[in-house]
């Protein structure tokens, strides 16, 4: 039987969760990547909005950092994608039911 969630905010049900809709990361690059967006997105949301290009500069730049070169990321709602990456380095995810994340190495 399915609940019933009409009456529910559906972002404050989801909010601080991610989900990982796509990855064909290592374990651990995939959890630690994870992390770096979670933790960026908490740091660059002010007023109940992100600052989406310090949010999105700041994790090239972790990714850059943690991984090498060169990072990509795309934070936003309602976009779609056709990219081309490298083996193992694409992440795709869901921030509180809100915004999408897009992190890939090309």
């Amino acid at each position: 039987m399915a609940a019933d969630l009409s009456g529910v905010d559906y972002k404050k049900l989801t909010q601080g969760k991610t989900i990982n809709k796509f990855s064909d990361m290592q374990a651990e690059v995939m959890n630690e990547a994870i992390e770096i967006v979670t933790s960026t997105i908490e740091k660059y949301t002010k007023s109940e909005a992100l600052e989406i290009s310090d949010a999105t500069r700041f994790i090239k730049e972790q990714m850059d950092k943690s991984f090498g070169p060169s990072w990509h990321v795309c934070i936003g709602e309602g976009y779609s994608f056709d990219i081309t990456s490298q083996k193992q380095n694409l992440l795709y995810m869901y921030y509180s039911g809100i915004y999408a994340i897009l992190l890939w190495k090309c």
